[in-house]
């Protein structure tokens, strides 16, 4: 037992090498790291009636929510409506051009695009007959419009501010979809009923590829230069590359509608009604099939995050599928869903549910970590703060279970993913308390460490250095410094020495006022540092009136034994 050791250290350096000892015995470690869990999960929902497709800005996060019956667009910004506006009859699409913040919304009964920017319609521009799809290449501010039952592409530019105008292209027959290379500025309509792609560059059309049966969806890789053409009754894809085509056209599943690109994998997504799946087409091959659910309708992809999300229309859900996990996610959204967008720089997806009158925005979520390490050791009478962090999305709230030591406090600011231990300790604890911290978000599972915070004695005070004693002054010398002595070598035998009666004023301890400033410096309190100064310089001024001192009576006993020089005669 520790009482019955002998020992000769005092109780407080057993004291202190017991508690240099107690953070690493005690200080706590965090509890067994979980996996991180993810989900897609509807945040949140925005009320719009009858949204039959929904484009989005991604640098303001503008949605525009189209309403088909209504003829009118509902706006939102930041989770926020904005206001409604009236369009055209029968509006069918619209596109979003992110660098002007410019709308293009197609009007399928009045025959034009009403355009918006700045929360207003700014202008109305006539196109052709029908006109079904759009699409904008944002670097150089054009529209394209797909005019289906005039076989006509409108290229929509804007020449002046506020002032746009349409040319017109004629194209194949039944043009049903349109897309555009951001890179070389080539715009590629699919035209059903000839079996081609038509390619424009500027107002002209450069050239006519064939493709196969009944052609209705398109996508670009604007990096690769790829444009990847669905052809429904022939359960295939064809695939341009450039200025040439591929001979050989890939497979899909059954009744393919839709198609979308994932432009940084170069990875292209095809949806399957029939087959409910999505075939993955990468480098001229198909590169998996992954199942969704029933009816699956409409699909986008997230070129930052490699999510592809698709409706699923009677399933009256959302699958994800996150990058090449073979994992999907299945999330619930309203009835009759339509259509979807992404938008990358926040990570959602927005949902149009025609029949529930909303938006779904889903948004992925993660389970907490705690990534900050143990609490250091606290001190007796010493400020204390220790900040606990952790990670998640949304990010999570820490709260603790157990008691702290005496006076210290733990706040935490809901949401913030971040806790503070803080105050200053007043008494040791019987012995180290173990608590618990838990963070949690909504999504399981929380993440959990345990801690013990140990609290040492008061450190000691500081110490001054003792004050070196001084030495006597030399003999000979006086300690107040006062006038050289006189007198002369006293006479005596032919062997006898002199008697001096004075000595030097070098011989003074204080000759310059040393050992008054020695003396006063003591008295006073000064700081080490002064001290030992004034005790250098007193000692230095002691050795060089010894020195003298002695070399004085060397002179005079040298002196008295000197014999006269006898001259001869």
């Amino acid at each position: 037992m520790v009482s019955m050791l002998r020992t000769h250290h005092s109780p407080h350096r057993s004291v202190f090498a017991l508690a240099a000892l107690l953070p690493f015995a005690l200080a706590g470690m965090p509890g067994s790291a979980a996996a991180v869990t993810t989900v897609f999960v509807v945040t949140s929902t925005l009320t719009v009636q009858d949204p039959l497709t929904v484009g989005v800005d991604t640098v303001d996060h503008t949605l525009y929510a189209v309403n088909s019956t209504g003829s009118t667009v509902t706006v939102f910004r930041g989770g926020v409506f904005v206001r409604a506006l009236s369009i055209g009859a029968d509006a069918t699409a619209v596109a979003v051009d992110s660098t002007t913040h410019t709308a293009y919304i197609t009007n399928a009964g009045s025959g034009n695009v009403t355009v918006i920017r700045a929360d207003a319609v700014v202008a109305t521009v006539g196109v052709g007959t029908a006109p079904t799809s759009v699409a904008v290449d944002d670097t150089t501010g054009t529209a394209y419009v797909g005019n289906r039952l005039s076989n006509t592409v409108s290229i929509i530019r804007e020449p002046a501010p506020g002032a746009f105008a349409a040319t017109t292209v004629a194209v194949g027959n039944t043009p049903v979809a349109v897309a555009v290379d951001t890179s070389t500025h080539t715009a590629y309509a699919v035209n059903t009923l000839s079996t081609n792609v038509s390619e424009i560059v500027g107002t002209a059309v450069v050239r006519t590829v064939s493709v196969n049966a009944d052609p209705n969806a398109i996508a670009v890789d604007s990096i690769t230069h790829t444009a990847y053409v669905v052809n429904n009754t022939s359960q295939n894809v064809s695939i341009i590359v450039g200025t040439g085509i591929v001979a050989a056209t890939v497979p899909v599943g059954a009744n393919p509608l839709a198609v979308a690109v994932d432009t940084a994998t170069h990875t292209a997504y095809v949806l399957n009604a029939q087959s409910t799946n999505v075939t993955e087409v990468r480098g001229g091959a198909v590169l998996r099939s992954v199942s969704v659910n029933a009816d699956p309708d409409a699909i986008a992809v997230d070129s930052v995050t490699h999510r592809a999300y698709v409706v699923n229309n009677t399933s009256q859900n959302v699958s994800v599928i996150d990058g090449e996990s073979i994992l999907t996610q299945t999330v619930p959204v309203g009835s009759d869903a339509r259509q979807i967008v992404v938008d990358p720089s926040l990570g959602t997806a927005i949902v149009a549910d025609f029949g529930t009158d909303r938006l779904s925005v889903i948004s992925r979520q993660t389970s907490p970590t705690i990534t900050s390490g143990a609490p250091p050791a606290a001190a007796i009478g010493v400020p204390y703060t220790f900040t606990i962090t952790a990670s998640g999305t949304p990010l999570p709230t820490l709260a603790i279970t157990g008691a702290l030591p005496p006076g210290l406090a733990f706040t935490a600011v809901p949401g913030s993913g971040t806790g503070t231990i803080s105050g200053t300790p007043t008494s040791l604890p019987v012995s180290p308390a173990p608590f618990m911290v838990t963070a949690s978000n909504g999504v399981d599972p929380a993440a959990t460490a345990t801690y013990s915070l140990v609290v040492q004695p008061a450190p000691p005070p500081p110490t001054t250095p003792p004050t070196p004693p001084i030495d006597p002054p030399a003999p000979g010398g006086t300690v107040g410094g006062g006038a050289a002595g006189s007198g002369a070598a006293g006479s005596g035998g032919p062997r006898g020495p002199g008697i001096g009666g004075g000595g030097s004023s070098t011989g003074s301890l204080a000759a310059s006022g040393s050992g008054a400033e020695v003396r006063h410096l003591a008295s006073t309190g000064s700081d080490t540092s002064a001290v030992l100064t004034a005790v250098t310089a007193a000692l230095a001024a002691m050795i060089i009136g010894v020195a003298a001192t002695r070399l004085a009576r060397r002179r005079v006993h040298a002196a008295a034994h000197t014999h006269p020089v006898r001259r001869r005669r």
